[in-house]
């Protein structure tokens, strides 16, 4: 996420009242364009949601943060997450058609095989997260951390 995207974001997150975008450029001094451009792209991924009063438009934001990164979440695993699974599944079927006996090809099938469980099995916990939603998972991990060894 842009530097200014995410203090965008913070921004509104924080504030105790609904922003436009040029009071929103205002407090970051930022360009009024940039901010309107940052508060498309939050409105776009779902974690900022737009108000109009009297025809101004305001923005606000779901003050669960556990919400917000859940939305964000689910669109990084869309947008970015799910083409690398379908270009290490297709990577990974090229694979399998090369020679088995040659070494080199056997282990680029052995490492394009494990990379493509690897990424599979993250999708996987990614779509868990998303499935179980903001309570539970904020349960599963504080359970985590009082298990995890400590440095």
């Amino acid at each position: 996420m842009p530097r200014d995207l995410g203090r965008t974001h913070a921004l509104i997150f924080i504030a105790a009242e609904t922003l436009d975008h040029i009071a929103i450029a205002e407090r970051l001094q930022i360009a009024p364009s940039k901010a309107k451009e940052h508060v498309a792209e939050l409105v776009d991924w779902g974690v900022v949601h737009e108000e109009t009063t009297a025809g101004s438009s305001y923005y606000a934001t779901n003050h669960d943060p556990w919400v917000w990164f859940l939305k964000i979440l689910g669109e990084r695993h869309r947008r970015e997450f799910i083409p690398v699974l379908h270009a290490m599944r297709q990577t990974l079927a090229s694979a399998q058609v090369l020679d088995s006996n040659h070494p080199r090809a056997r282990a680029l099938q052995h490492r394009a095989d494990r990379f493509t469980r690897f990424v599979e099995d993250l999708s996987s916990l990614i779509e868990l997260f998303l499935r179980l939603g903001a309570k539970p998972m904020s349960a599963v991990l504080r359970t985590l951390a009082k298990i995890a060894p400590r440095s």
